[in-house]
């Protein structure tokens, strides 16, 4: 069962009548997009300008998302600060890669490392551990805070979360920006931390991350 969309005993921040949306908020040219949650998510991304359709008229909701696209997002986020002057010592990143501000932004800030001192890994999928970190990292940037919404969870595979990543997915979990992933059989909720990340699942975390913070 995927409830990763649910976000269970979370509230939506969102007034879908207008009347609080912080940013702009409307409809979308992708014909590729049914799931009613995704869609509030996928038109807010757009249309705030965090994300865009892989085609003029598709958005690609189920592709997976690489290191070098979640870059390119967070940048976009932080809102394209100059990175004139900064320098990367990854030697599979060059500068003519669309990437390539986004990476550097990234590195020398903290948002993001490389898998290696010289390797930034640009086409590896990002998994959820990953992410709750970057998310949290991206927070600190910019001055985010977030409330306490729950309490964590306690997950069966929490011991799969590599220790890295805990603290960044009980911060994130506790704010409502990230749910469990899964239910086992018997009901339990599972996080699943190496599952890898698709576009419409990205595009969920984005708009809560961007509007929790402001009603959180």
């Amino acid at each position: 069962m995927d409830v990763f969309r649910d976000f269970n005993n979370c509230y939506d921040p969102i007034d879908l009548s207008g009347t609080n949306n912080p940013k702009p908020y409307g409809n979308n040219p992708f014909n590729d997009i049914t799931i009613h949650d995704e869609l509030k998510a996928i038109e807010y991304v757009y249309c705030n300008g965090f994300m865009i359709g892989t085609s003029a008229s598709t958005f690609s909701p189920n592709s997976t998302v690489s290191r070098a696209q979640t870059a390119v997002i967070l940048y976009t986020m932080a809102g394209n600060p100059d990175v004139s002057g900064l320098t990367i010592p990854f030697t599979d990143v060059f500068s003519n890669d669309y990437y390539y501000n986004a990476v550097k932004w990234a590195y020398n800030n903290g948002v993001m490392s490389g898998i290696s001192g010289t390797l930034f890994s640009p086409n590896s999928s990002i998994t959820r551990e990953m992410a709750a970190v970057v998310f949290k990292k991206l927070a600190q940037y910019l001055n985010y805070s977030f409330s306490n919404l729950r309490t964590m969870y306690a997950f069966v595979d929490y011991s799969s979360i590599s220790s890295w990543a805990r603290t960044a997915v009980e911060e994130m979990y506790r704010a409502c920006i990230f749910d469990y992933d899964y239910e086992d059989e018997f009901g339990n909720p599972l996080f699943v931390p190496s599952d890898v990340l698709t576009r419409k699942d990205i595009a969920v975390i984005i708009r809560r991350f961007d509007t929790i913070h402001l009603f959180g």
